[in-house]
C-alpha cells in the first residue's frame, strides 16, 4: 500500500513513501489504569482488554489501591472484595458473582491469567459507588478524576490522491484524513487541527480522524490529506492538534 507525502528539501520536492510494518501490539493495544489522575504500576501480571471487549484488570491490585480489603480462599476459588460498606464475592469461572449475597451478571466472567485473578475493571468500580472513564486516545481507564484531553504541539505536512484513494483502515480519503504515528495518536482518535496557515483547508481550523500511516510520519508528525491546491506551498507547518473524544 502506497502513501504519499509532501517533503521539503531546499527545493520543494514531492515524494512518495511506502507504508511499512503494522503498529506494534504493544504500542497500540496497552492498557493503563489511573486512579484519581495517578497511573497505577503493576509490577507482573498486566491490564488486558478481552474478547468480549471488556478492561479485566488483576483484582487486587485495583481493590488495593482503592482502599478495599482483599482475600483469597484457594479451596473455593473465590475472591472477597470489602470495603467496609459493602461485600463483593467473585468465584473463578463464573459469570455471577454476589453483591451483598445478591447475584450479579458478568458478560466477562472472573479468569486467571498469570497467577492472577481478573475482572472487568467496570464492575469493581461500579460495584463500589466509582465513577469509570474509558480515553481511547491512550487506551487509559481513569477511577475517578479525568484530566483533560491534551493539545499536543506537532509539525504537518500534506498529501494529495495522487498516493491511493484509501486511507490505512480502508476507508476513501478526504478533507479530514489524517496520517499519525498510532504510537503517539492511536487509530480513530478524533482530532481537532489549527494553526496552519493554507488556503486549501478550512479557516481556522477543522475535524479530523487519525486513520492513515506513512513511512515518513514518526513521533511528533501528521500528515494532512488535501483534496486540491498546491501541496507543495503547504511545505511543514507547526500545528496544534486536540484530542476529541
Amino acid at each position: 500500500m502506497k502513501k504519499c507525502i509532501v517533503i521539503v528539501f531546499s527545493a520543494l520536492l514531492v515524494a512518495c513513501s511506502f507504508l511499512f510494518a503494522i503498529p506494534s501490539q504493544a504500542a497500540n493495544y496497552q492498557v493503563k489504569v489511573a486512579i484519581n489522575g495517578t497511573l497505577v504500576q503493576f509490577p507482573d501480571a498486566q491490564p488486558y482488554i478481552s474478547s468480549v471487549g471488556r478492561t479485566m484488570v488483576p483484582v487486587r491490585f485495583i481493590s488495593e489501591k482503592l482502599g478495599y480489603n482483599v482475600a483469597w480462599d484457594g479451596v473455593k476459588r473465590m475472591v472477597t472484595i470489602d470495603n467496609g460498606q459493602k461485600k463483593i464475592e467473585l468465584t473463578v469461572g463464573a459469570h455471577q458473582v454476589l453483591v451483598e449475597g445478591k447475584a450479579v451478571y458478568l458478560d466477562a466472567p472472573v479468569t486467571i491469567s498469570q497467577s492472577r485473578t481478573y475482572v472487568p475493571v467496570r464492575f469493581i468500580t461500579e460495584g463500589f459507588d466509582q465513577t469509570i472513564t474509558w480515553k481511547n486516545w491512550n487506551r487509559t481507564v481513569y477511577i475517578g478524576t479525568v484530566p483533560p484531553n491534551p493539545v499536543l504541539n506537532m509539525v504537518a505536512s500534506a498529501y494529495g490522491t495522487e498516493c491511493g484513494k484509501y486511507d490505512y483502515m480502508g476507508n476513501p480519503v478526504k478533507l479530514g484524513t489524517i496520517a499519525v504515528d498510532p504510537s503517539v495518536i492511536p487509530l480513530g482518535t478524533k482530532l481537532y487541527i489549527e494553526g496552519y496557515d493554507f488556503s486549501g483547508l478550512p479557516a481556522g481550523g477543522f475535524y479530523g480522524v487519525a486513520s492513515d500511516i506513512g513511512g515518513a510520519i514518526k513521533g511528533n508528525r501528521i500528515d494532512i490529506y488535501i483534496p486540491s491546491g498546491d501541496l507543495k506551498a503547504f511545505g511543514f507547518q507547526n500545528v496544534k492538534v486536540h484530542i476529541v473524544e
